[in-house]
């Protein structure tokens, strides 16, 4: 599991680690409450780090701000936090021209049902997120290896929550939060099963789950969905149904 404490959050690149850092900083502090309670947390973290993201922005020398925005939202970030980073930037009255660069970098993506080359898998209905939004980051593609994670795991480390379990550095990313520590030999499984996982999401298309002769250290995508002229695909998060909330 990471150590989160270790992080410094200035030399976190991406908007989308930085929103994740903090929202987990706020929720390791009530590690003890009950889920309400660590989800509110959770949200003040994001809240926290949009908004200082949007002062940075602004506080920007103007020939700056584009390759920062560049640079900070080149990891897919979902709708609701951008719309919440361009609600952050009117309120400190930002010129239209840093609005134009935020909408123009934002990367775009859909999710599985929304592309019919998109693996159809959906997450596994028991996967228990610590917040809602670890669950809207999964490449549609990885969802098998995901499940086939979470299934080990429960196996061997019993009930845990899902911090994350997304792309980075053209592989899978997967943390998880325990009401207590692991013992060693539980360490030692979960190491070997995530260890598997990122192994195989390397050969794995991020959209379709099909092999990929070369990977890269960016994006894993199989000849027939090659980026950009693919899109981003994620899952929709554990038991999501077509008639409830997305």
């Amino acid at each position: 599991m990471d150590d989160y404490d270790t992080v410094e959050y200035e030399h976190l690149h991406t908007l989308s680690e930085r929103v994740h850092s903090l929202g987990t900083s706020r929720l390791f502090a009530v590690l003890g409450a009950d889920e309400a309670t660590r989800a509110a947390a959770y949200r003040t973290g994001v809240a926290e780090a949009i908004a200082r993201e949007a002062a940075a922005l602004m506080a920007a020398p103007a020939e700056r701000r584009a390759p920062l925005v560049r640079v900070r939202l080149s990891e897919p970030l979902h709708q609701d936090l951008l719309d919440q980073l361009d609600h952050e930037l009117q309120l400190l009255d930002a010129p239209t021209a840093l609005l134009d660069i935020v909408c123009s970098a934002a990367p775009s993506w859909r999710w599985a049902d929304q592309h019919p080359g998109a693996c159809q898998t959906p997450l596994d209905p028991t996967i228990d997120l610590a917040q809602s939004s670890a669950g809207r980051d999964t490449p549609a593609g990885w969802v098998p290896i995901v499940n086939e994670l979470h299934r080990g795991l429960v196996a061997e480390i019993g009930p845990h929550h899902v911090l994350r379990a997304d792309q980075k550095a053209g592989r899978l990313r997967y943390s998880v939060l325990r009401d207590r520590p692991l013992t060693d030999n539980e360490r030692v499984a979960y190491q070997r099963l995530t260890e598997l996982a990122v192994a195989a999401s390397r050969r794995a298309c991020e959209v379709c789950g099909g092999e990929v002769s070369e990977p890269n250290t960016f994006l894993t995508r199989c000849a027939e969905h090659p980026f950009p002229s693919v899109t981003h695909v994620r899952a929709r998060p554990p038991g999501w149904r077509p008639d409830g909330p997305s």
